[in-house]
This record gives structure tokens, sequence and C-alpha cells, in this order.
């Protein structure tokens, strides 16, 4: 555990509330198997953070007087062959649960960031962190209900941009799912092309794209919207396919 003066935002702060001494309340949070973070209050309160619980949480440092006399304590695995000469020189980071619990460095503190239970994380390789789900429907739906179901959710119809989203949203549905993604071809002059635009606000680039089974169109039909489909990425109609029988929603983390 590593202690400092701090204060924590974004999170519940009565999620534990135990009276305390700093030592106990730290000693606690060490020996619990889920807990990520100890806060001892200007009340003298110990609140522990189980990793179950909470979905974003804000520490700010400060010194003594501007923390309030306030402690937080962050549980971190360290260096095995070096010692840090300052904690400042640690990357806070803890297992549980088999997920790495990352803590991100910021100008004034750290902020740790989960998806919702059951949702699962991608961290791309721009950087941007996506939270998925994949939801599969009793009847088929068009692409437009997909949107609502995933607003519903509060997400987006989601791109995917990498294989490893690709065989997770595979590996969801069942052996005759068809699932909605986002993505709309957009050629110029109305040309067949590869060239797809996203409505999520997090996806830019897809090199699944490369090695999708893009048809362009079908019976003399456009298909300009795209879908997960056996073990690939297919086009389809965008308002006349009705084949579809689940949504693959997202939302961005980071």
């Amino acid at each position: 555990m590593v202690k400092i003066f701090g204060k924590i935002q974004g999170a519940n702060l009565t999620i534990v509330t135990v009276s305390s001494s700093t030592e106990d309340c730290i000693d606690s949070c060490f020996n619990k198997k889920e807990c990520i973070l100890a806060y001892m209050n200007s009340n003298n309160n110990c609140l522990q953070y189980q990793y179950k619980n909470v979905e974003t949480i804000k520490v700010t440092e400060g010194s003594r007087m501007e923390s309030g006399n306030t402690y937080v304590a962050f549980k971190t695995l360290l260096p095995s062959e070096t010692c840090p000469s300052s904690y400042q020189d640690i990357y806070f980071h803890i297992i549980v649960n088999n997920e790495t619990v990352n803590w991100v460095k910021t100008s004034n503190g750290w902020t740790f960031q989960k998806c919702r239970d059951g949702w699962n994380k991608f961290t791309r390789t721009d950087g941007v962190i996506v939270c998925m789900q994949v939801f599969l429907l009793q009847n088929t739906i068009s692409r437009k209900d997909a949107k609502t179901t995933c607003a519903e959710e509060d997400a987006v119809l989601s791109g995917l941009s990498s294989k490893e989203e690709l065989d997770w949203v595979i590996a969801k549905r069942s052996k005759a799912d068809v699932i909605w993604i986002d993505g709309m071809r957009s050629c110029p002059n109305n040309d067949e092309c590869q060239i797809f635009t996203w409505t999520d606000g997090y996806t830019q680039n897809s090199t699944l794209l490369q090695n999708a089974d893009l048809s362009y169109t079908f019976d003399d039909m456009p298909e300009n919207c795209l879908v997960a489909a056996g073990d690939n990425i297919n086009d389809v109609s965008c308002t006349r396919f009705d084949n579809v029988t689940g949504v693959a929603c997202g939302y961005r983390l980071s």
C-alpha cells in the first residue's frame, strides 16, 4: 500500500464506512482481495473501495493542509528488481480477479476507470479504451432499431477495430446470429470502395476491413452497412437486410 495526502472524487464515498485508525484502515484494505483503495476522510472514517463496486475514481493529491489532513492509500504491485526512490516513480497497478487495475497519472493525481459489469474492455492501438457488450434478441432487428437499443443502454452502435474485438463479438453469438456493428460505406461518386465512416465517436480506422467479406451489392441492391456474420465482417443493405438478431454496443472509457 502507498499512502499519500489526498482526496477522492467521482466515486460513491459511502461504499464502506468504518471508524478506524489510519493504519487499521490501510491494513484492512490490504487484506481484502477486492479492495483497491483506502481513504481516511476528515471525519476520521475509513472508506474502502472494492473493485466490483466502482467504475470511476479520481484521486487528487495535495499537501496535508490542502487535503484537509485526509489520506489515500493505493494497493499496488511494486517492481521486483528495484526499490523506487519515491512513490512518484511507481506505476500504480494491481491484479484483481485476473484483471489488471491501472491507475492513470494526471497533472495532480491519478484516475481509475473500468467498464460496467458485464461489459468487456478493449484498449486500442491509438490509446482509446472502449467498453463493449453484445445484445442478442429473440426477433430480427433493423439497423435503426439496433442504434436505439444501444442508446437505451447509454451506449452507441460500435465499430470494430481489431481481430480481438471481432473474435469476441463472434464468440458472443450463437451459430445463426448476425450482429449489427457500426460502419457505413462512403465512396466518392458512388463508386465501389472500402471507405467506411463511423458514427460511434471512437472508431477511426479498421484494418479488419482489409480481410472483410465485402460484396458491395447483392441483386443490384447496395450493401453499405456492416455486420458480424460467420467468422468475419460482411456488408449488407442498411435498410432491407432482415436477418440480424444481435447488436454490438459500446462506449468510450477514455
